[in-house]
């Protein structure tokens, strides 16, 4: 029993190097980390950095997203921490610290505000999307019972201005059909009056064919 110590170190160390070399899954899966800016306008700059690795600048329009992923450590010391700045805000924050995270999951979700950053579970952020979903969906059926709703037209209506498009071709006919011996300014009067008339039945035609807003 005295070299069980030993014997377990031996064999952790064979089973890394048996893993590298045959390319087996981590022990723990990649994390996914999104950072959404909540502000309420300003475009928000997130710069994020670990011991090993600097992300870069960053800039996140208002209601947009910067996510990346990582593979935490197996001694479970990842630390990932990030400065916000926006206006003449600068702030800093651990977005990732493995103590503190890495037992919740693998999926991150926080809301930069700007009194502090709030992190949102996997439960919690479905939940939301579900929510925003139907509400999307319900959104969507009412506006279109309220489209049907307007198109809905008297019978009667509909097929009076099918007689007025048919009296309006009549009439074009008629002033083609005109004597030339006619006066030019009744013929002229005729026209236009001719015209302002056909306005109105196109409008009372767009009025039949999508209802009446």
């Amino acid at each position: 029993m005295k070299n069980s110590p030993k014997l377990c170190v031996a064999f952790l160390i064979m089973v890394l190097l048996f893993g590298l070399s045959h390319e087996l899954p981590p022990l723990w899966p990649r994390t996914d980390l999104t950072m959404t800016n909540n502000l309420g306008g300003p475009v928000l700059t997130v710069h994020c950095k670990s011991k090993d690795d600097d992300l870069g600048v960053h800039m996140v329009a208002a209601k947009t997203d910067y996510h990346f992923s990582f593979q935490p450590n197996i001694w479970k010391t990842t630390l990932f921490f990030c400065s916000f700045q926006w206006n003449d805000q600068v702030k800093q924050f651990d977005i990732f610290d493995a103590p503190r995270d890495q037992d919740d999951g693998y999926k991150f979700y926080w809301t930069i505000k700007p009194d502090s950053p709030c992190k949102l579970g996997m439960q919690v952020k479905a939940t939301m999307q579900k929510l925003l979903e139907g509400r999307k969906q319900q959104r969507s059926v009412e506006a279109e019972k309220q489209w049907n709703k307007r198109r809905k037209l008297p019978e009667g209506i509909c097929r009076g201005v099918e007689l007025l498009q048919k009296g309006m071709k009549r009439i074009k006919e008629g002033l083609s059909e005109m004597s030339s011996n006619e006066s030019q300014d009744f013929h002229k009067s005729l026209l236009n009056q001719f015209s302002c008339l056909k306005d109105l039945v196109s409008y009372l035609v767009s009025l039949a064919a999508w209802g009446v807003r």
